[in-house]
């Protein structure tokens, strides 16, 4: 009867990684940051709008209302969030099945960290006419950035582990 090796614990630390990137994309990646004075300028130009104006008026009304605003990773991204669901359900295959080797891991952990990483530096909506950005990362930004690394290294260490 033959027993199988235990998991390294570089696969061990690349599937939480993988797990909990997952988990990041269901949480709040960004708030909404509006730059200060922006709904007092908007309501104090609204009445030259006519009838329009009093739409904008109940429009930032309930904005200031509903603040803050967040949107998770799969709100906010239109094909970033696949690609890190991807990359974090092929380290999870990768692991359990151990069908590739763990290269394969670190490499798919690399390039969710540097996704992530590009989309903390340029988040969406970022635009060089503003001067405040109006999307502000959230704690679940930075936990998938560390996930990421998780993934990338766990696959690193089983890497030297093999060889």
């Amino acid at each position: 009867m033959s027993e199988k090796a235990p998991l390294p614990l570089g696969h061990w630390i690349a599937a939480v990684g993988a797990v909990g990137l997952l988990f990041t994309l269901f949480r709040p990646w960004y708030s909404l940051n509006l730059p200060d004075g922006l709904l007092s300028e908007a309501n104090a130009l609204a009445p030259e709008f006519g009838e329009f104006g009093a739409l904008l008026t109940q429009g930032l009304a309930e904005l200031e209302r509903a603040a803050p605003l967040t949107v998770t990773g799969w709100e906010v991204f239109e094909s970033a969030d696949l690609v890190l669901a991807g990359l974090a359900v092929v380290v999870l295959t990768a692991v359990v099945l151990s069908a590739i080797g763990p290269e394969w891991i670190a490499r798919a952990g690399a390039a969710a960290a540097v996704l992530v990483a590009y989309k903390l530096a340029a988040p969406p909506g970022a635009s060089p006419h503003l001067s405040e950005q109006l999307l502000k990362p959230e704690p679940a930004a930075y936990f998938a950035l560390a996930c990421a690394v998780a993934m990338a290294a766990g696959g690193a260490m089983a890497m030297r582990i093999r060889a």
